[in-house]
């Protein structure tokens, strides 16, 4: 081919596709699980596999605090079901992180303390332990991405 008919595109296209194939294995958006070697910041959200509850960072009315929490997707007005953080919301969600971290979920400010935490003992969980959002809106750390063994959940 010559440098005549060569599109502009040929370079951009793929590395844009490279871009975003990148940034979806960071944490697959609509994606009901956080695995232990992702995390959730900013406006990323688990959505639940029938995609009936959304799990991710949100604000009251004109506060500037944010706080971790569960709603219904499909309602238009947010209507929270959970939330983790109730007593120490913080001041920036995109610098702060939901992500396991032995064996526990753990959500860190931007000056990377803990603010909330499912306060296991660290032997509970594995390498493998994956927090899913379910279905009936429950967020349950599990012991393993296929595993029946429930270390917590967010409510019964």
């Amino acid at each position: 081919m010559d440098s005549k008919n060569s599109s502009p595109w040929s370079f951009t296209l793929p590395t844009l596709w490279l871009c975003l194939s990148l940034c979806t294995t960071h944490l697959c958006l609509g994606s009901n699980t956080l695995s232990a070697n992702q995390s959730l910041s900013g406006s990323q959200t688990l959505i639940s596999s029938g995609r009936n509850f959304k799990l991710g960072f949100f604000t009251l009315g004109n506060s500037s605090h944010s706080y971790i929490g569960i709603w219904y997707n499909n309602i238009r007005e947010q209507t929270v079901v959970w939330v983790a953080n109730r007593d120490n919301p913080v001041a920036d969600r995109y610098s702060t992180e939901l992500k396991i971290s032995g064996g526990n979920l753990v959500m860190l400010n931007d000056s990377r303390v803990p603010v909330w935490s499912t306060d296991l003992p660290s032997s509970s969980g594995s390498s493998s332990t994956v927090a899913v959002l379910g279905d009936d809106g429950n967020f349950a750390l599990k012991d393993g991405p296929n595993s029946s063994v429930t270390l917590w959940q967010s409510f019964n």
